[in-house]
């Protein structure tokens, strides 16, 4: 899989978006980035690693505490979140990027 193929997928679960919270929907768009293959640890203790691509990124701007991000094995979105230590924890696949955008600022 590469960024494209991730960047395709956004897209058409964008297109048929249709009841997701308009300030998750917003706060979604403001951070999205070009998916990225970034290394996230499955486990607090940062002992096991995947490779998921990364598509919303902190900017400083009415940040959430979440990024989201798609993991190519599992092919689902996903929370992710930074631990002290500056650990990227990979909290839990979502069946859907709706329900990884929806509660994104809660």
């Amino acid at each position: 899989m590469i960024e494209q193929d991730v960047e395709n997928i956004i897209e058409d679960e964008l297109s048929r978006m249709t009841q997701v919270p308009e300030v998750d929907l917003e706060c979604f768009n403001n951070h999205r980035i070009y998916p990225k293959l970034v290394e996230l640890s499955t486990d607090p203790g940062a002992q096991s690693w995947c490779s998921c691509y990364l598509i919303t990124e902190h900017n400083g701007e009415s940040d959430s505490v979440y990024r989201i991000a798609f993991d190519p094995n599992k092919m689902l979105f996903l929370k992710e979140i930074t631990l002290e230590g500056n650990i990227p924890f990979y909290i839990s696949t979502l069946p859907s990027l709706s329900e990884a955008i929806d509660g994104l600022l809660s």
